[in-house]
């Protein structure tokens, strides 16, 4: 995990406001916010992310474990010569998946 990432976890998800400390283990109580949507970018595919178990750490351990049940994601894999045009069209793409 990236460690501005970990660093916003530390921050905002912390015990009393994200999370209780429950019997067998902590108690999420994000549980109103209905959806967690996350962008990423990076040089490895999504199915890399996936595989390496990011994806799923992600949607079950960080943002579950805080309540948030339902998770959707969307990743632009960077490439060293990405034009102008690709990037445009992911941007394109993150304003229609925040809209939905």
């Amino acid at each position: 995990m990236p460690a501005i990432l970990k660093g916003f976890f530390d921050k905002v998800m912390v015990k009393g406001f994200a999370y209780e400390s429950a019997k067998n283990g902590i108690k999420g109580l994000l549980t109103n916010i209905k959806t967690a949507k996350m962008i990423t970018t990076a040089e490895a595919p999504k199915i890399l992310l996936s595989i390496t178990g990011f994806g799923i750490t992600m949607k079950k351990a960080n943002l579950g474990g805080v309540g948030i049940k339902k998770t959707e994601w969307i990743h632009y894999t960077l490439k060293m010569q990405g034009t102008d045009e690709d990037r445009r069209k992911f941007l394109e793409k993150v304003g229609k998946f925040m809209s939905n």
